[in-house]
This record gives structure tokens, C-alpha cells and sequence, in this order.
């Protein structure tokens, strides 16, 4: 969490958000090294398209190395977390996880927030608390997600976040998105798609030839 907001401090949101989304394809050799969990290669591809589409969307960037590193090394420490969430969702309720994250991550920040804290505007403190609130909801939603998908096709769902980003940065902070922001929205669709109904579409395929 701390890298993630590192590098949405430092970097446009449209390029931090890019590097979040290289954690499904980390996911993939996590899952199958420690949650035996072989990836079909529609699946790979879906993951893929959807990386090439946020790519697309962003275009090239400069100057930005150091905030990117971090965040990579923080999709990589997010990619683990999602393979420990896997894991637990075995044994543990989806609220006890979402518990000690949170729990935990008030004990590890705050003596660096005591030692950096500085005076908050009244104006600020609601959409500080939001952040919370909506994060706390995030994790349980994310929690349960791990609990009833492969943790590769919930990581390769993670894609449609690029385009609620694009769309609440246009509404809220006249973002106008570009036409490549477009063009890669579509392909994150299709590609998160294709990830959730891969069985679906294999199976439709599969009759066909069947019966050719």
C-alpha cells in the first residue's frame, strides 16, 4: 500500500495505475509455484490482451523510473498478498482477513504517521476517512473475489479497474481521455471478459469443431 501511493504520488494516475496491473501476470507463476494452480493459456492470453491494452492506453512515458520501480515492487508485494488471501480463504472468513489487514496496517503505519504528521484541514479530513471506507470495502470485496475465482481470474478482472479510473478521473478531474485511452479501455474489456467466461467460450469452440 505505501509503494502504491508512492507511485500515485509521483507518477500520473494513468501511469501508476499501468504499473498496478502487472500483477496478474506476476499472480501466474505465484499461483502455480504455491497454490498448484495452472493457468490455461486462454486464460494467459486474456491477461496479456488486457496488459497490452493498458499499455496502449497510457503511451510512452519519461523521466519516471524510480516511482515506476517502486511501484512494480509494490504489484509484486500485492501479487504475493493475493496468493497468501488464496490461501487463507480455505480456513478463514472473509471478514477476519479484511480484519487483520486492516488491523495491521494501523500498527505498521502508525508510528511513522505520528512522526510525519502534520496539521489536517477540515477540508481534507472527509476525503481522508472516504479513502479508509472505501478501501476497507475494496479489501473485503477483493477477499471474497479470492474466495470464489482461481486467483488468476480475479487478478485478470483487476484490468476493469484502469477503466473506472479513466472514467471518475473524467468526471471529477476533467480528465478528457484520448482516443488510445479509449482503444485500450476496449481491449481491458474484452480481455477481462474473456478471462470470466474462458470456460464458456472454450466450450462454444470446442462444439464447433466437434461438429465440423
Amino acid at each position: 500500500m505505501l509503494f502504491g501511493f508512492y507511485s500515485f504520488a509521483h507518477m500520473p494516475i494513468e501511469t501508476a495505475t499501468l504499473v498496478t496491473f502487472l500483477r496478474p501476470l506476476l499472480l501466474v507463476p505465484l499461483a502455480y509455484m504455491f497454490l498448484n494452480e495452472v493457468p490455461s493459456a486462454l486464460r494467459i492470453l486474456a491477461i496479456i490482451v488486457g496488459l497490452i491494452g493498458v499499455a496502449v492506453a497510457v503511451g510512452p512515458t519519461h523521466g519516471l523510473l524510480f516511482p515506476a520501480v517502486v511501484g512494480i515492487l509494490g504489484a509484486f508485494l500485492v501479487a504475493v498478498t493475493s496468493v497468501q488471501i488464496k490461501g487463507l480463504t480455505t480456513s478463514e472468513t472473509t471478514f477476519r482477513i479484511a480484519f487483520f489487514n486492516e488491523v495491521l496496517s494501523v500498527a505498521l503505519t502508525a508510528p511513522a504517521a505520528f512522526l510525519l504528521w502534520h496539521h489536517v484541514s477540515i477540508e481534507r479530513v472527509i476525503p481522508l476517512m472516504s479513502i479508509g471506507a472505501l478501501g476497507v470495502g475494496g479489501q473485503y470485496a477483493v477477499v471474497h473475489g479470492f474466495r470464489r475465482l482461481d486467483a488468476t481470474l480475479a487478478a485478470s478482472l483487476d484490468y476493469m479497474r484502469f477503466v473506472f479510473a479513466a472514467v471518475l478521473g473524467a468526471l471529477f478531474l476533467g480528465a478528457t481521455p484520448a482516443s488510445t485511452t479509449i482503444l485500450g479501455a476496449v481491449l481491458i474489456v474484452v480481455a477481462a471478459a474473456f478471462a470470466q467466461f474462458e470456460n464458456r467460450i472454450a466450450g462454444i469452440f470446442k462444439s464447433r469443431m466437434i461438429a465440423k
